[in-house]
């Protein structure tokens, strides 16, 4: 548990140095460091850059501070009125369909025992 602590600390540490955001909160760093690491591609194309302290690259250094994420665009309220869902005529017939097998149920069910006798046969006929 306090390895953990201590590289949080240090991780903290290392991204207000790159970031040059010391006054930052530790989630608000943690995040912006992260994202900021991943954004510009540090593991790829600075992999020896992480956590240095001494050598860290002016362009590594530079592409972090660039890859700020920034928030959208502020709320705005609008009014949406809800209107009808037209789903065309294939959904309509469907839907005739199956009202019409739903008014006659020993038709409704000898039309799944038939659909469910086809599948097997044709699953016997395919397999032999």
């Amino acid at each position: 548990m306090v390895a953990a602590e201590e590289t949080e600390a240090l991780m903290d540490a290392w991204f207000a140095e790159v970031l040059d955001e010391k006054d930052q909160p530790h989630d608000r760093l943690a995040i912006d460091g992260r994202v900021a690491l991943l954004l510009c591609d540090g593991p790829e194309k600075w992999p020896y850059a992480f956590l240095e302290e001494n050598n860290i690259p002016a362009d590594f250094v530079t592409a972090m501070r660039n890859s700020n994420l920034e928030a959208g665009p502020d709320l705005a309220v609008s009014s949406m009125v809800p209107r009808p869902i037209d789903f065309g005529r294939i959904t309509g017939a469907a839907g005739e369909t199956l009202e019409r097998i739903e008014r006659a149920p020993v038709l409704r069910t000898l039309f799944l025992w038939l659909l469910f006798a086809g599948a097997l046969g044709g699953i016997f006929y395919l397999t032999r």
